[in-house]
């Protein structure tokens, strides 16, 4: 808990406002990117070893204040220039690209997306559809058991 203390106490980097929603999505992940490899993946592991459920809570609240701190201000940005729509988008999708680089961090696959095939392929269609989703009461979904 103690080295994850210290890594979520660091000071986030403001968020990359390069005037395109792609590019400072793709910066701010190459910049997270940097971050875990500049700490080390068996590092993770052994932390991730160890981890009980305090552990557990604070990584998720750390990609919560990363998401408000960071994407959340990109895609306000992205809302002025008319390159997302206005809807409310959930949180579960304004976090997606990071939970995604993340669990690839620590989890790599054979077939892993590079960053700009999570943001172009993942991410932005996601994001697209969500800020431009009706926002009436939404029909009622039928259940599958």
């Amino acid at each position: 808990m103690v080295f994850w203390s210290a890594f979520a106490d660091q000071k986030l980097a403001p968020p990359p406002l390069t005037g395109s929603l792609r590019e400072d999505m793709i910066a701010m992940l190459q910049a997270a990117q940097g971050r875990f490899r500049a700490v080390g993946a068996s590092t993770y592991y052994g932390v991730l070893a160890e981890a009980d459920g305090e552990l557990l809570r604070a990584v998720a609240h750390f990609v919560e204040t990363v998401t408000a701190h960071i994407v959340d201000p990109i895609l306000t940005t992205a809302r002025e220039r008319g390159e997302i729509g206005m809807s409310p988008i959930p949180a579960h999708i304004t976090g997606l690209a990071i939970a995604i680089l993340r669990d690839q961090m620590i989890v790599p696959m054979a077939q892993t997306p590079t960053i700009p095939e999570i943001v172009d392929d993942i991410y932005l269609p996601l994001l697209r559809s969500a800020a431009s989703a009706h926002t009436g009461a939404e029909p009622e979904r039928e259940r599958v058991t």
